[in-house]
């Protein structure tokens, strides 16, 4: 089914897609057979986990629902650390480096 198609009928669902069209250069498949799909991930992954593996591609389609500090890329999810000083800004000062300022600063691990 065309991808453009497989967005309208799960929209903000977890999708594994088979005989998948996904051109390396392309940010989104252009075609593929969605083999199990579910709104909730923990689901979806249990579903996915009793079928035997095969070649697919794992999506969600639609734009997901984030907290204003986490970015999706195409592989991971990152959370930025953001800092009291700066108010919540997204910017490339680290920890270390808002020490050495004097400054505060909170993120996951800290």
């Amino acid at each position: 089914m065309p991808w453009d198609e497989d967005k309208k009928l799960y929209d903000k669902e977890w999708v594994e897609l088979i005989d998948v069209d996904w051109p390396d250069e392309e940010i989104d498949p252009r075609s593929g057979v969605v083999r199990v799909h579910d709104k909730e991930h923990e689901e979806f992954y249990r579903r996915l986990s009793e079928l035997p593996a095969i070649d697919s591609a794992v999506v969600f389609v639609g734009k997901p629902e984030l907290p204003p500090n986490v970015l999706v890329g195409a592989r991971r999810t990152i959370t930025i650390p953001l800092c009291d000083t700066c108010h919540g800004k997204i910017h490339g000062l680290s920890m270390l480096e808002h020490r050495a300022r004097g400054e505060s600063w909170y993120g996951p691990g800290f």
